[in-house]
């Protein structure tokens, strides 16, 4: 598995979306400060993930999160994520033998930003939003006492849906940079969501 111990310029790159993330919103921050509608909403927002499946291969996924809306165009968050797998043992082996479930737990955390490009000019774009993260997890087997650490990092673009005053769902598209044998996602991830203002 590829880890950031493993691979020195992984920290780099993290550093470098946010980077870039945050000096695109500096140099955003002055048109974003005369729309009086963006300045009176809130600052803090909530919202998260939930993914539910059952049968043969159960998923149970939460993964709630909270945010700051440092400017209109730019935010930081932080979020926590709890998925539980349980894989049949039909799924396991297509055999006549006997073969018990498996199942796994994924718990951590996740630090991201996104940018919100916002535009009079071109409607569209105040619909879009571009998301950096940094997610660690650890797996933990049903079949050992020992854990194994996870880390991805994401980039991508989404774009949000208003549901009502200060409500949003989100649908987005996001590509794992570090991905591992060990990590429960697949490239690229498509998430949705729901955001609310505090």
């Amino acid at each position: 598995m590829l880890t950031v111990k493993d691979m020195p310029y992984m920290k780099q790159i993290i550093a470098f979306c946010f980077l870039v993330i945050s000096t695109i919103s500096v140099n955003a921050a002055g048109e974003g400060k005369d729309n009086q509608d963006e300045e009176s909403s809130p600052k803090f927002y909530a919202g998260g993930n939930l993914g539910l499946q059952f049968g043969t291969i159960t998923l149970i996924d939460v993964s709630p999160w909270i945010s700051y809306r440092v400017i209109p165009q730019f935010s930081i968050g932080v979020g926590g994520t709890y998925k539980y797998y349980r894989y049949g043992s039909q799924f396991i082996s297509n055999q006549n033998t006997t073969t018990a479930d498996r199942t796994y737990h994924y718990y951590g955390g996740r630090l991201f930003s996104r940018y919100y490009p916002k535009s009079e000019s071109i409607g569209i774009l105040n619909a879009l939003f571009l998301h950096a993260e940094y997610e660690i997890l650890e797996l933990q087997f049903d079949t050992s006492s020992s854990n194994q650490r996870v880390e991805s990092v994401f980039g991508g673009a989404g774009f949000q849906i208003p549901l009502g005053e200060h409500v949003y769902g989100d649908i987005y598209l996001l590509y794992d940079f570090n991905k591992s044998g060990y990590s429960p996602y697949k490239n690229p991830l498509l998430r949705v969501g729901v955001n609310v203002g505090l």
